[in-house]
């Protein structure tokens, strides 16, 4: 009977989540801005459900009335002028991005379709201007007088999220064999997105509950936080990203640097269990991680795809070293076995926004860095040292999954950077730490 109730309720989830988004959008239109937003926060990464909401009436436009609204109330609401440390790095990439976009539309690549034409790149660079809008909406959020509650209310909001997008995942994968790695075991991870989308998706956010769990002074959270980290050891493995298994080692060297007796130990237990681990390690990890190359010493496929690839994208920045050929342009450039991007983001970026766009790419990634580090250094609250240590943490580990491939431009896994960067420059911006 019980079961019977849950598959019942299951079944409807999108009917659920279409009223709840009709109720979050008048009550945000209304002045209750956290219906609305916190709504939006959790709709963000489950695009397999929002996907089914589609067939109700505009149901296809549930996220953008959901952000209409807040962006409208937020005007009507927020009489004081939203004020940002980073207003200059945000504005610069914003601006690079829209007229990178434009200049594009001169451009016809050889493999220019319909699937990958300017009304791809129009939906693309609508929904990825999303993510700087709610940068601005959480500033003005957190600029009012309930502002410290909410920043640690938004913090343990994701979190939370996260936790259940591991169990999401768990619950559709852990019946699956893992004794060897296939590509089949792969195809559950992210709704629309993928395996490594996933992973950088637990890694990025994880890099936060784990900074906040070595230094929040509060044995309540504490438990809460070693909650996200042990929900996340599941799909870091199984989802078999090399770049997640790159970054989430980078997130633990970094707070070693930052608890060195934590680090110690955890490094003396390596070496003297060091044949343990690897015999311990799941087999089908260890033979992704090892199968750059083939049995008979030939590149193996994925790998030797990427280096065409980038090969081809040498080539296009060479044309046009300045300004790049347009944003979001390489998919009407390149099509190798299938593959449309250059699979290394920070490449992409060179190759379709030139010298230019990318210098100030690095620079976003590098103010929002110093973001962090700030509110790590001038605090004395342990939250916003941890708070400001984890989201370094997280920069770090979003530059490194974007080695690997593009990470950044999908409101479903990205949006809570921007978030976060947002809660931390919100305390900073205060100038009380």
């Amino acid at each position: 009977m019980g079961l019977g109730i849950l598959a019942y309720i299951h079944s409807q989830l999108p009917i659920i989540f279409y009223i709840l988004c009709i109720i979050a959008f008048v009550a945000t239109l209304a002045g209750r801005r956290q219906i609305g937003y916190y709504y939006f926060l959790f709709l963000l990464p489950f695009a397999y459900t929002v996907q089914k909401i589609h067939q109700y009436p505009l149901g296809t436009q549930v996220l953008n009335a959901l952000l209409a609204s807040l962006v409208i109330a937020t005007f009507i609401y927020h009489t004081k002028k939203v004020r940002s440390v980073n207003s200059t790095p945000i504005l610069l990439h914003v601006a690079v991005v829209l007229i990178s976009f434009l200049y594009g539309f001169v451009n016809e690549g050889p493999f220019m379709t319909e699937e990958f034409g300017h009304f791809f790149r129009i939906s693309l660079v609508k929904t990825y201007l999303y993510m700087p809008i709610m940068y601005w909406v959480t500033l003005a959020f957190l600029q009012e007088k309930e502002g410290e509650r909410r920043r640690k209310t938004i913090v343990y909001f994701i979190l939370f999220v996260v936790v259940l997008v591991d169990w999401r995942f768990w619950n559709s994968a852990h019946w699956r064999s893992h004794a060897h790695f296939n590509y089949g075991v792969r195809d559950v991870a992210f709704g629309s997105l993928g395996a490594n989308h996933l992973s950088a998706f637990v890694v990025e956010y994880t890099a936060v509950a784990i900074s906040l769990f070595l230094h929040y002074r509060n044995n309540k959270a504490k438990a809460f936080f070693f909650i996200v980290i042990a929900a996340a050891v599941y799909p870091i493995f199984y989802t078999y990203s090399r770049a997640g298994y790159v970054a989430i080692v980078m997130v633990l060297l970094w707070n070693g640097l930052f608890k060195k007796k934590v680090f110690f130990i955890a490094l003396v237990g390596l070496v003297l269990a060091g044949g343990a681990v690897m015999h311990y390690l799941p087999q089908s990890v260890i033979e992704r991680v090892t199968m750059t190359k083939t049995e008979t010493g030939e590149i193996e496929s994925s790998a030797e795809s990427r280096i065409i690839i980038w090969e081809q994208g040498k080539e296009l920045f060479l044309g046009s070293p300045i300004y790049g050929i347009g944003y979001q342009m390489v998919p009407t450039y390149i099509n190798v076995h299938g593959l449309r991007n250059m699979h290394n983001y920070l490449f992409q970026m060179l190759v379709e926004t030139g010298i230019i766009g990318f210098s100030i790419f690095i620079y976003l990634l590098y103010s929002a860095f110093r973001s962090g580090w700030r509110l790590f250094v001038q605090s004395t609250g342990s939250f916003d040292k941890g708070l400001g240590l984890g989201f370094c943490g997280c920069v770090l580990a979003s530059v490194i999954c974007n080695f690997f491939g593009d990470r950044w431009s999908f409101i479903e896994m990205q949006s809570y950077w921007w978030v976060l960067w947002a809660v931390c420059d919100s305390r900073i911006g205060r100038g009380n730490l």
